[in-house]
């Protein structure tokens, strides 16, 4: 019999190795080879990057449709389309709309798309991204600014398919630390955390995907 002790190790050694192992799979979630590899907007924000993901899904719905529904995504805003329950539980006090508002349509380059509350936890600053380029119904850009330093970008585009359908790339790309303590921080952090942002953002293109395809998407 394994100890209780030995047992956590166990655990999180194998939790550690399935994490690193499945990288390839969850980073290029839902995309063909070529599309994980490709160049899109927002690439050239963070020039040499250490961590860099692509996640596809096709949307049976046109670019038009699809959005509105990017446009008004953020805290306080119209959510992020994934597992509300979880967010909340973390404290960002999300609520994911489930139809187009209207006065939530208008976004311009340097506004902020919040994670969290402007205050997250009642004692440390909110977590952002601020918008850095818009092509209507085709990318949306966003760059963050790490507090601890470094850069992350997030970027959505929308590409027109057959038969009023979408095809929704979403590219997210990340500096490289820059010291050798922040670098084992970071692998330790991508080790225990990655599969979990994994699950979130799939939960955010399926969320994007099932509101985009509603027949009905605007109050009466």
């Amino acid at each position: 019999m394994l100890k209780s002790g030995t047992k956590v190790v166990v655990v999180a050694l194998s939790y550690a190795a399935l994490s690193g192992a499945s990288r390839r799979w969850h980073r290029s979630w839902g995309t063909a080879a070529e599309e994980a590899t490709a160049s899109l907007p927002g690439d050239d924000l963070i020039s040499d990057a250490a961590l860099q993901t692509t996640r596809g899904i096709d949307i049976h719905a046109p670019p038009e449709k699809v959005w509105p529904w990017l446009v008004q995504m953020g805290q306080g805003r119209g959510g992020l389309y994934t597992y509300e329950w979880i967010e909340n539980l973390l404290g960002a006090k999300i609520h994911n709309l489930d139809r187009i508002d209207p006065q939530l349509q208008q976004l311009s380059v340097g506004d902020h798309i919040r994670l969290t509350p402007e205050v997250y936890l009642s004692r440390i600053p909110g977590q952002y991204y601020r918008v850095t380029e818009i092509r209507p119904e085709r990318a949306l850009v966003m760059l963050q600014e790490l507090p601890a330093g470094g850069l992350n970008s997030w970027s959505f585009n929308l590409r027109p398919l057959g038969a009023g359908a979408t095809r929704l790339l979403v590219r997210g790309r990340s500096s490289a630390p820059s010291g050798p303590a922040q670098r084992v921080a970071r692998e330790v952090e991508l080790l225990l955390l990655e599969p979990g942002y994994f699950v979130m953002e799939r939960g955010l293109l399926r969320g994007l995907k099932k509101r985009a395809e509603r027949p009905t998407q605007y109050p009466a």
